[in-house]
């Protein structure tokens, strides 16, 4: 039941950045015209020397085993998911590549509706997402590119709290 993402989670130090919404109506009259992660030339070619330490963006990465279900009833389930393990290498290689950290916490909620069942909740968790943004790129581009994935696969009835912290140099 677990709903993909394909970068995720949470934590570090001075720079914060977060957003929150609502539906997928709210999502689409507002992403109309919004612009991609890479926001510039310059973000877009930083952004490729990432690739390889980038994983939570890597096509084919299972982030299945770093979730796991808590706390489920007949009417909810709650699921929590630490990309601390999968995302390592891009935490420990993002400063020497010349790249700025950030840490990436997703809070998402939604109800569905099963019929002959009623109303369930689904709440996920995603904490750890650590990935490396070029000095030119705008964090919050990759902010609205990943609210626009999440919840453009999902019903109208889903909330999403997204958080960029940006972590401190520490060369």
């Amino acid at each position: 039941m677990i709903v993909h993402l394909s970068a995720l989670a949470v934590l570090a130090s001075s720079f914060l950045v977060s957003a929150e919404f609502v539906n997928e109506t709210q999502i689409n009259a507002a992403s109309s015209s919004s612009p991609t992660l890479y926001n510039s030339p310059q973000c877009e070619l930083e952004m490729t020397k990432f690739d390889d330490i980038n994983i939570l963006f890597s096509d084919g990465v299972d982030i299945d085993p770093s979730c796991i279900e808590q706390n489920e009833t007949p009417f909810s389930i709650d699921c929590f998911c630490d990309f601390a393990y999968l995302t390592k290498k891009t935490r420990e290689s993002c400063e020497h590549a010349g790249g700025d950290l950030y840490n990436l916490k997703i809070d998402q909620e939604c109800s569905v509706e099963i019929s002959d069942f009623g109303a369930y909740t689904i709440n996920i968790l995603r904490v750890n997402g650590y990935i490396c943004l070029g000095v030119s790129c705008e964090v919050q581009n990759l902010l609205r590119k990943l609210k626009e994935e999440e919840l453009g696969d999902t019903s109208n009835s889903c909330s999403l709290s997204l958080t960029a912290e940006y972590i401190q140099s520490q060369i």
